[in-house]
């Protein structure tokens, strides 16, 4: 865990800002924290693979295309997968019906071939956390009545269709980014989720988080917002980490009383509305364009900032006590 000592406690040497890489700090504890800081900024910075290497956007852009053809082998083995675990689901209700002892509830007619997919559909229906990253998966089908989740990670699908998540009430986590969902709607009555990924996608409205009072990440990044989409988060009380960046924002006066204490809104060229950050008494950590930045007086609206930092056109502000304690 981070421990962070106020000048008073432990003597600072200082350094020489900006250094050989650009990098620029001002604040109590260069010598303690300037490197850190700096590092935060590159890892933001990085592009994720799935930007990096274009084999996603690739991959997105010959899907626009009028004659793209799925892969439709991965949709019928996901079809034949989410079969398999409806028979052990009913084979498990009929033996607990007829008082069978557990054992009894997986003895299910297999087809040949259908092994393998059989045991990963059992882990499915007993196990509390679920990963397939980079699968092909475009329907969800397969995942609907399994309340037992409570993690659900679909990196880096086709997914488009959340209908099935519906009924997925106990879902604590959930990461879905790099996929082609534009509705949340589905996600509306998931009043325990603390955690929602959903960068990469084509999201505009975020009525349906509107009473998620639970939720304490959301990560929005590199979705198309719509103007005043960010009003709908005011009921979010318990929101403590918001990723907004490259959401196309103009204005985030929305987010007045938000109780972030981590807010990221680089890559929205020509932002306005910063002054709502001196409305947001437990932030802690803002991103945002340098560009930006220089247009508001930001450790003037949040004075508990005392912290910055700046990097190829990305500033982070921090206060310190409560950041790194």
């Amino acid at each position: 865990m981070k421990s962070y000592d106020t000048p008073q406690n432990r003597p600072d040497s200082g350094g020489q800002f900006p250094d050989a890489d650009g990098f620029f700090y001002s604040g109590p504890s260069p010598r303690v924290w300037a490197g850190y800081l700096k590092n935060q900024l590159r890892l933001t910075l990085a592009p994720l693979p799935q930007e990096r290497d274009g084999r996603l956007a690739a991959r997105r852009a010959a899907q626009r295309e009028p004659g793209y053809q799925w892969d439709n082998e991965q949709t019928r083995e996901w079809a034949q997968f989410g079969a398999l675990v409806q028979k052990i689901r009913q084979a498990e209700r009929e033996a607990e019906e007829a008082g069978l002892p557990p054992e009894a509830k997986r003895e299910i007619g297999l087809d040949s071939g259908e092994e393998a997919l059989f045991f990963r559909a059992v882990e499915l229906t007993k196990e509390k956390r679920f990963q397939a990253r980079g699968e092909g998966i475009r329907d969800l089908s397969f995942l609907e009545g399994l309340t037992q989740l409570k993690e659900l990670d679909l990196w880096d699908n086709d997914i488009e269709d959340l209908t099935p998540l519906a009924s997925l009430t106990g879902l604590r986590e959930l990461w879905l980014p790099y996929n082609l969902i534009s509705d949340l709607t589905p996600l509306a009555g998931l009043d325990k989720l603390v955690q929602l990924k959903v960068y990469g996608n084509q999201i505009k409205s975020l009525e349906p988080l509107r009473g998620l009072t639970s939720l304490n990440t959301l990560d929005l990044r590199g979705n198309p917002l719509e103007p005043g989409a960010l009003a709908c988060l005011r009921k979010c009380k318990r929101l403590g980490m918001l990723n907004l960046s490259n959401t196309g924002l103009g204005d985030v006066s929305g987010l007045e009383f938000c109780r972030a204490h981590i807010l990221e809104l680089y890559d929205n060229p020509g932002l306005t509305g910063l002054e709502v950050i001196s409305t947001m008494k437990r932030l802690c950590c803002l991103y945002i364009d340098t560009e930006t930045a220089r247009r508001y007086d930001v450790q003037a609206l949040a004075p508990q900032l005392i912290e910055y930092g700046e990097l190829d056109g990305l500033s982070v502000y921090v206060w310190p006590e409560k950041y790194y304690n």
